[in-house]
């Protein structure tokens, strides 16, 4: 039975080949962009031992623009694992790469990190564009993300009427979602019971002031 060490051993030799011998590397990753597998097991030798030639597959599939060794990068700079120093603006230029090649989780990170201001100034203009991005592909925390942003006015002008859209777009998928769409429909109510009520008052007052000036002409 192979021991836990020379499995391991396996995945470096494996990799080592991999990042050493392949001649056409850009190709070699080019598949990645239908099917990850190559950057996961990259990934998965990263969480092993922190492998240096797990970063090598990495990054030279970065290097061959592929989005997901970019995002799987970013993930190991933000948090400081897989061998790597956190480093936000390292984090932040690789998401940017893979969110610019359309890959919803990069747009979902990015946008996260315009929000929180981490590896780049806070910008909230782009944040929501970035999870726009990332809930038209049917990113969840994306969705819910923008439907609190609205909901609260928080870096946005609040916007009951969105906040409800995009908390619809996540609830058949989502409780948290489901209560929050809750939440914001019962605000719309509210809302609409008060416009209801002002406009009563006004039409109070109006009515009220049409009676004393016919009291007035009466009087006259």
């Amino acid at each position: 039975m192979t021991s836990h060490g020379s499995h391991d051993a396996m995945y470096v030799l494996f990799t080592c080949v991999v990042a050493v011998s392949v001649l056409t590397v850009r190709d070699f990753f080019q598949c990645c962009r239908c099917c990850p597998s190559t950057c996961a097991f990259a990934v998965d030798l990263c969480r092993v031992r922190d492998c240096f030639w797990g970063r090598c597959v990495l990054q030279r599939g970065a290097d061959a623009d592929c989005p997901h060794a970019h995002v799987a990068l970013a993930h190991m700079y933000s948090h400081g694992k897989g061998g790597c120093e956190q480093d936000f603006t390292r984090a932040f230029e690789h998401h940017r790469k893979a969110a610019d090649a359309g890959l919803a989780l990069a747009q979902y990170n990015l946008a996260t990190q315009y929000f929180a201001g981490k590896g780049v100034a806070s910008d909230m203009a782009k944040a929501v564009h970035y999870y726009d991005l990332a809930a038209e592909q049917g990113f969840i925390y994306a969705q819910i993300n923008l439907g609190n942003m609205y909901n609260t006015g928080f870096g946005v002008d609040e916007d009951l009427l969105k906040a409800r859209e995009y908390y619809a777009m996540a609830a058949p998928y989502s409780a948290d979602a489901r209560g929050l769409l809750e939440g914001v429909e019962e605000k719309i109510r509210d809302a609409d019971r008060l416009e209801i009520d002002d406009d009563a008052i006004d039409a109070s007052k109006i009515t009220a002031d049409n009676i004393q000036s016919a009291d007035t002409d009466t009087k006259k």
